[in-house]
């Protein structure tokens, strides 16, 4: 992965989106989705204990301790759509995103060449990193990332898709690596940030047939 010109700051919030070469809808694989959520999960640690590959392979995971209050991100959204990869983070180390993406789509791409006998890089070269300043801007960005897949058609409901962080926002809990409160915190309880999510469906649908026809 190439050393990225502009370094990320710790304590900022960015938008990283990353995408599938030849937009080959992989994620469409409901076990590789699971997968790469794994890998997410774990590589946010700063001081991972073993490769994940060795972790996953574990009979007893509980006599390995994993730190996540010590991580090089906190995911505060994502969704693992068929072809690209939504996260919204706020980095917490020096590099820490840089580090965390490098790890995790090396290790799922270490996976994905040998199950499927494949050469070459699966994800494109460089993330990109977009950052989020103002609160307004986290808040629509939450909505807009669990809205992807309605937007695609995948689904109807953002609460019936699996691969993304929609669930927690629901419950209106999680824990580390995962962080809403900051979201949160504008809705009274997760009724009014489901509705403030569903009030944006179509015309988020819209827009992406527009941008469509432009491209097109």
């Amino acid at each position: 992965m190439p050393i990225r010109q502009t370094q990320l700051e710790n304590g900022e919030y960015y938008h990283i989106i990353v995408r599938v070469n030849w937009q080959t809808p992989i994620f469409q694989d409901l076990f590789l989705a699971k997968l790469l959520e794994e890998v997410l999960i774990y590589y946010t640690l700063a001081h991972p204990p073993l490769k994940f590959s060795l972790y996953r392979n574990l009979k007893d995971k509980t006599a390995v301790q994993l730190d996540f209050k010590d991580r090089l991100a906190t995911i505060i959204a994502y969704c693992i759509m068929p072809t690209h990869i939504h996260l919204l983070l706020r980095q917490e180390k020096d590099k820490g995103i840089e580090v965390f993406m490098h790890k995790s789509l090396t290790s799922f791409s270490h996976y994905y060449n040998i199950k499927f006998k494949k050469v070459g890089s699966l994800f494109e070269n460089r993330f990109k990193a977009i950052h989020i300043d103002e609160d307004e801007h986290l808040v629509h960005l939450s909505r807009y990332i669990h809205l992807n897949p309605v937007t695609a058609g995948i689904v109807e409901d953002p609460r019936d898709y699996r691969f993304s962080s929609y669930e927690f926002y629901l419950k209106g809990e999680s824990q580390p690596p995962f962080e809403i409160t900051e979201v949160m915190a504008f809705f009274k309880d997760p009724q009014d940030y489901h509705s403030y999510v569903m009030e944006r469906k179509e015309f988020q649908r819209e827009l992406a047939k527009v941008k469509y026809l432009l491209i097109d």
